[in-house]
């Protein structure tokens, strides 16, 4: 699996800097930045530290929804609850939760807000989870360069391990399960705008491989049924 570490508006070279030596070190290649600060040089260069490589490689957008349209799962970090997805899954659990999803996403996306406000609720929206660092105390809260690292080591067991690693395959893919769900909803009168609607698209990002497979079949099926009736 790729996974790849999106900046939304940093406003500080040292933390992107910090992040790409986060990143490296823990074996990981793609640092995508969304309107950041200076990241070529000064501060964020010698921050960075034998990661120059990652931030000459950095990509970078004008905004979040071109930044992440590419890829098939999204994680949106975050330090407090918010009330746009109500299940959050903790760093320490996203390496099996990744890995239970097995062939069925390729390309994903962790991203990580501004240092003084974080991700908007529009920006959370964009993703199909919420995770969160557990910690004992709310303050001092982690500053970003932190956090990246700590996803960074949590997730580096794709890079250690690579004998777990899921193989190409021609099954079902979570992204296309995603637009059955969402076609089969609307088509049963739940707009987009229908918590409802949110709810169950906020519950498949949980499924495991095998319980794509099934819900797939199930959507294949009402779908068939659904065409057969006109």
């Amino acid at each position: 699996m790729e996974i790849s570490f999106v900046l939304v508006e940093p406003a500080l070279p040292e933390n992107v800097g910090a992040a790409a030596r986060a990143i490296k070190t823990m074996g990981f290649r793609q640092l995508i930045l969304v309107n950041p600060c200076e990241w070529r040089e000064g501060k964020a260069r010698w921050v960075a530290h034998g990661s120059g490589d990652i931030l000459d490689n950095a990509l970078v957008f004008d905004s979040v929804e071109k930044a992440v349209e590419e890829f098939d799962f999204r994680i949106a970090t975050t330090v407090r609850h918010r009330s746009v997805k109500e299940d959050v899954t903790s760093s320490g659990k996203l390496l099996r939760f990744l890995r239970d999803k097995g062939n069925t996403i390729k390309k994903t996306a962790v991203l990580f807000g501004r240092e003084e406000s974080g991700l908007s609720n529009y920006e959370i929206k964009l993703c199909d989870i919420v995770s969160e660092i557990p910690m004992i105390g709310k303050y001092p809260s982690l500053n970003l360069a932190q956090a990246v690292m700590i996803y960074a080591y949590e997730l580096s067991g794709f890079n250690v391990s690579p004998d777990e690693k899921a193989t190409a395959s021609d099954g079902i893919n979570y992204p296309a399960l995603k637009i059955k769900i969402s076609r089969i909803l609307r088509s049963l009168g739940l707009p987009e705008t229908d918590c409802r609607y949110g709810r169950i698209m906020e519950r498949a990002a949980y499924l495991n491989e095998s319980d794509m497979n099934l819900v797939f079949t199930l959507c294949k099926l009402f779908e068939e049924q659904q065409d057969n009736s006109w």
